[in-house]
């Protein structure tokens, strides 16, 4: 189940008028700073969307979110069983076709088992490159998902791939003399089990699934 790590002052913060105001005037002050307008300021209020982006910079990683999650990792290599799963020819082929799937060094071991585990969807809000993404998670103790593991992860919350594209960087596979890890996306409301490039650097809109080690 997603579980988030509520701070029990924030209730308080949000009723206390004075402190909210407080936290307002700041906002404004750093918002004039710049130029801006009460029409800028409005924005706030209005944009849900600008509102995320305010507290993706506020809140260090998005780690307050943690999934759980089981895995077993067993993924039908069938086309026609993986389509039904996701939608119509939106499944691409290195999951169905026989292609080995190799874990990424920083993943040399993993646990095979069926096994309950912790996992968070991190948004870095910036262009990113997939090695710095590796080492800058790794040194705060988790692991990219695997290919299997975000396969898992899409069954649990299949919603969330509609609302962003959510990449797993722990494995990849050998196409066309590049390396392809495994994403999931969404067109038209349907659901996308795709690959993308390992070496590309990252949209600012795309997550990735990372894995308390």
């Amino acid at each position: 189940m997603r579980k988030s790590k509520k701070d029990p002052e924030i209730g308080a913060v949000v009723s206390n008028f004075g402190f909210a105001f407080e936290v307002f005037k700041a906002i404004a002050h750093a918002v004039t700073a710049l130029g801006g307008t009460m029409k800028d300021l409005r924005r706030i209020v209005n944009e849900p969307e600008l509102q995320q982006q305010i507290a993706n910079l506020v809140v260090p990683m998005g780690l307050s979110v943690e999934y759980r999650v089981y895995v077993d990792n067993i993924m039908s290599r069938d086309k026609v069983v993986l389509d039904a799963e996701f939608s119509a020819y939106g499944v691409s082929s290195p999951f169905y076709d026989g292609r080995k799937w190799n874990n990424h060094s920083s993943c040399p071991w993993v646990d095979l088992t069926r096994s309950e585990r912790a996992m968070f969807v991190n948004h870095f809000n910036r262009v990113t490159f997939t090695e710095d993404i590796i080492i800058d998670m790794e040194e705060r103790g988790y692991r990219p998902a695997t290919h299997l593991e975000l396969y898992a992860f899409s069954k649990v919350y299949p919603e969330l791939q509609r609302q962003f594209s959510i990449v797993a960087l722990g494995s990849f596979a050998e196409y066309a003399n590049s390396r392809y890890v495994a994403a999931l996306s969404s067109k038209n409301g349907e659901r996308i089990f795709e690959c993308m490039d390992y070496y590309d650097s990252k949209s600012s809109d795309i997550r990735f699934l990372f894995v308390r080690k």
